[in-house]
């Protein structure tokens, strides 16, 4: 690659990577706000677990934060930004969607929630947040 190449590379690597994390973050801002119980339980467990800002690193925040982390994963789900919609299964149980069982191992696609759906959004009921295996 030539270094303009390079450059070009750069720029579009960097504004892919902002723009996912600042939709990410966007949505997972309005559900939290939307939810004044489940902002409440991310911001007790921020403060209750760092006293100083320079406390926060990376490790620290995905080893003592399940609860927030589990707000993302779930912000991920329902705003995922990427433009297409990523490929997922049922787990080993089946699962529940809309009221609905669907057995283990079936391809299913995202379904946006309406805004009937959102005081149910965050509380995990269809997904326990704490019962997914960590990130390794």
């Amino acid at each position: 690659m030539t270094r303009e190449e390079i450059k070009a590379t750069c720029r579009i690597l960097i504004v892919a990577g902002s723009e996912t994390t600042a939709t990410l973050l966007s949505g997972a801002t309005f559900l939290l706000l939307k939810n004044p119980s489940a902002m409440k339980k991310a911001v007790d467990e921020v403060r209750n677990n760092f006293v100083h800002a320079s406390d926060i690193t990376f490790a620290s925040v995905t080893a003592q934060l399940p609860y927030l982390d589990a707000c993302l994963e779930e912000s991920l789900r329902l705003y995922p930004p990427v433009p297409s919609v990523l490929p997922r299964r049922t787990g080993p149980e089946g699962d529940i969607i809309n009221g609905r069982f669907i057995p283990p191992d079936v391809s299913k696609v995202l379904i946006a929630n309406d805004d009937a759906d959102t005081p149910q959004i965050l509380d995990f009921r269809r997904r326990p947040p704490l019962e997914r295996s960590p990130v390794g």
